[in-house]
């Protein structure tokens, strides 16, 4: 289990409790973790307040923040996989650099299973609107599910094509939607 704070990283496993900091990881970008999790090949995803840290299979660790890819500048916030390896996260961008801009550089961001990103926004895609929460990979029905700060849920075939719910085209309460989930049987 990951533990997130503005004083690092705790993990709890085998009943061991191990907390990670700057100390320990060098390449963290900060203490103020945000996010953390594991994927397929069992690489460590984690998002802090001042750029985004992956720990691959064999323990090296690459800091975002000194690359020139679409992850320098932004914190990933969510994070989901499909069968194929490719993962998708959820973006923050941080700093002043945009300071007031409502729709900022963010959107999501695809890492596939061949080690390329990918970045959607509102500019290249159907997203509705930059900010985005929480998303999930439906294995029935092959596509993403995003959840977004002002423009309800958004619907990805991985086609592109794009589909967006909200409060005005369905039953969908708000346009405000901070987090979105899978149960056992497939239900959103």
């Amino acid at each position: 289990m990951f533990f997130c704070s503005d004083q690092g990283l705790t993990i709890l496993k085998d009943n061991q409790w191990t907390s990670y900091t700057q100390k320990q990881w060098k390449d963290l970008p900060s203490n103020r973790v945000y996010f953390a999790q594991r994927d397929s090949k069992n690489r460590l995803w984690i998002g802090t307040f001042e750029g985004t840290m992956m720990i691959d299979e064999h323990g090296k660790t690459i800091n975002f923040e000194k690359t020139q890819t679409i992850l320098n500048g932004k914190c990933i916030t969510a994070f989901t996989e499909d069968e194929q390896g490719n993962v998708y996260f959820t973006l923050y961008e941080f700093g002043d650099k945009n300071k007031g801009k409502v729709n900022r550089n963010e959107g999501i961001a695809i890492y596939s299973a061949d080690g390329k990103f990918t970045q959607f926004t509102t500019d290249n895609s159907g997203l509705p609107f930059n900010h985005t929460n929480a998303i999930v990979y439906d294995k029935n029905e092959k596509v993403v599910w995003i959840s977004t700060d002002r423009a309800g849920l958004v619907r990805y075939d991985l086609n592109g094509n794009w589909e967006n719910y909200h409060n005005k085209n369905s039953a969908i309460p708000t346009s405000y939607l901070s987090n979105l989930a899978l149960d056992a049987e497939g239900n959103l």
